[in-house]
């Protein structure tokens, strides 16, 4: 699944105003380990148990994209938030969306539907998850996105 920011080819589909919307980031082992040591836990399991990677705006995701692919701008396309409620918003590129459940002449609809809704919830803080259990449990430290990221595009052209 292709995302609305694409370091692979570096460039990014941003809000007009959304740099400062945040997503949250978490390695698959990082989770893994968060769930063992959670249910380990011997104390009161919180009501809300977010478990947080890191958190960053996307201004700063995309600037970290730029650092760890070599320095190059990536290119990024602003689309307004009521472009996007109203789908007449247009970029030169949409994330796509391909999947054998999705019939191949609706993958193209399918990825601008999955891609408005990804930026809008994205927006509105859907993405950014709270540190219930990361501060309940001490030991665990999660992988900064910059060292994952940094690892991941190492001697990547």
């Amino acid at each position: 699944m292709e995302l609305f920011f694409d370091f692979e080819n570096r460039r990014a589909i941003s809000l007009e105003e959304g740099d400062d919307d945040r997503m949250s980031f978490i390695t698959v082992q990082d989770f893994t380990d968060a769930i063992v040591q959670a249910v380990e836990f011997e104390g009161e399991w919180p009501v809300i148990g977010g478990i947080r990677g890191t958190d960053i705006s996307i201004g700063n995701l995309i600037a970290l994209g730029e650092r760890v692919r070599g320095g190059s701008k990536f290119h990024v396309e602003r689309v307004k938030v009521q472009d996007l409620q109203n789908e007449t918003w247009s970029t030169s590129w949409v994330p796509r969306i391909d999947h054998p459940s999705i019939p191949k002449e609706q993958i193209d609809v399918f990825s601008r539907i999955v891609c408005a809704g990804i930026l809008l919830a994205t927006h509105y803080g859907a993405y950014s998850v709270s540190d219930e259990w990361n501060r309940l449990l001490p030991s665990f430290q999660p992988t900064p996105i910059e060292e994952f990221l940094a690892e991941w595009w190492n001697d990547k052209p």
